[in-house]
């Protein structure tokens, strides 16, 4: 395993990019997104690709900064949150201002959230993300999940984001 730049994106963004740019074996690579350690596995270029998208958006996400969102879903972005609310696909919103919406109320509601065991796997234009998310609701007390989500791209932006947590 490969330690890859000790700041915050873009260096770690394009430290991988370039270490990284004829990958034709699976590897295994680690960055920093917002402090945390994350561990990248791409078996080659376009999965590397893929890869660093989804961590732009992740370091979008974290911030819920709408900006650097909309630099990185489509207009037709989709999220299947892990929670049902009546749908079998669960809580579904369309766009980056629902899921700026979805952010805010979180951080209305949730406090001390912290992910950790963040890993990436890449195969072509699919994201899967592992991770163990920790916390407190407000409304309904600690959570300590295990969670995937799959991400979807098409045209160099994320499509979708479908979560699934163990709870």
């Amino acid at each position: 395993m490969h330690k890859v730049g000790k700041g915050p994106l873009p260096f770690g963004i394009m430290a991988i990019a370039l270490a990284c740019a004829s990958c034709t074996s699976p590897s295994v690579k680690t960055l920093r997104v917002m402090g945390q350690p994350v561990e990248i596995e791409t078996p080659d270029a376009q999965a590397l690709t893929s890869a660093t998208l989804v961590v732009r958006f992740l370091e979008g996400f974290a911030t819920a900064d709408s900006a650097a969102l909309s630099a990185v879903v489509s207009n037709d972005f989709t999220w299947h949150l892990h929670t049902r609310q009546g749908d079998h696909r669960g809580r579904t919103v369309t766009g980056v201002g629902a899921m700026s919406d979805i952010l805010k109320e979180r951080r209305l509601k949730w406090r001390n959230v912290r992910y950790t065991d963040v890993r990436l796997i890449a195969s072509g234009d699919r994201v899967f993300q592992t991770y163990r998310v920790t916390g407190t609701d407000l409304e309904s007390g600690p959570f300590d999940s295990t969670g995937v989500d799959l991400y979807e791209i098409r045209n160099g932006k994320i499509t979708l984001k479908d979560s699934y947590w163990k709870q």
